[in-house]
């Protein structure tokens, strides 16, 4: 049976040219229907590892030696990127590279070691968050390299400018007490802006 508008024949070279000729009728609406992408991956503020919180050592006690050390830590470096959060909101998100040695002091599985980041704008801080890094060590294994979870930190400026006087500053939660140790004990070395 055959049906009335269906043609006696299938020709293959008429069926290729009207696919063709479809298509090609097609091709502005797929223009029309979606929007170039003008977006781009904004510029970040200058975010740099604090010297004097670079490192954190913890000990059990109140003396300094290396029996009573817990733990050791330093920042290795940083990574991050910013994104656009809105209109007037540039997202920056930010991953540490820790160096963790724990002592002969150290009876637990795992430790919490507290950083920070500090949002400062033309050289005064205007807000700070903290963060915590859960490190835990296999056995047999005294000293290991882990990231930090990510942290997103919110800046209300607009993602396409960062030219506002903006920047990060990066390091350890310190006591006063580790702080005064930092000082001591360590030459600070030099750490650059990412």
């Amino acid at each position: 049976m055959r049906f009335p508008h269906m043609p006696k024949q299938h020709n293959p070279l008429f069926l290729c040219r009207l696919t063709l000729a479809i298509n090609l009728l097609c091709l502005p609406l797929i223009g029309c229907t979606q929007r170039p992408y003008t977006g781009f991956a904004p510029a970040c503020p200058f975010t740099r590892i604090v010297p004097e919180a670079a490192d954190y050592t913890l000990y059990h006690g109140k003396e300094t030696t290396f029996n009573n050390m817990v733990v050791r830590a330093s920042i290795m470096s940083l990574q991050g990127d910013c994104l656009s959060g809105g209109k007037k909101i540039l997202k920056t998100r930010i991953v540490l590279t820790l160096s963790v040695e724990r002592g002969p002091a150290f009876t637990q599985k795992k430790i919490t070691i507290p950083w920070f980041i500090a949002v400062t704008h033309n050289d005064k801080i205007i807000g700070k968050q903290v963060f915590e890094s859960i490190v835990s060590f296999p056995t047999n294994v005294s000293s290991l390299q882990t990231k930090t979870k990510m942290a997103i930190v919110s800046l209300p400026i607009p993602p396409r400018s960062v030219d506002s006087g903006y920047d990060f500053q990066v390091g350890f939660q310190l006591t006063k007490e580790q702080l005064a140790y930092n000082h001591q004990h360590r030459d600070v070395g030099f750490y650059r802006a990412y």
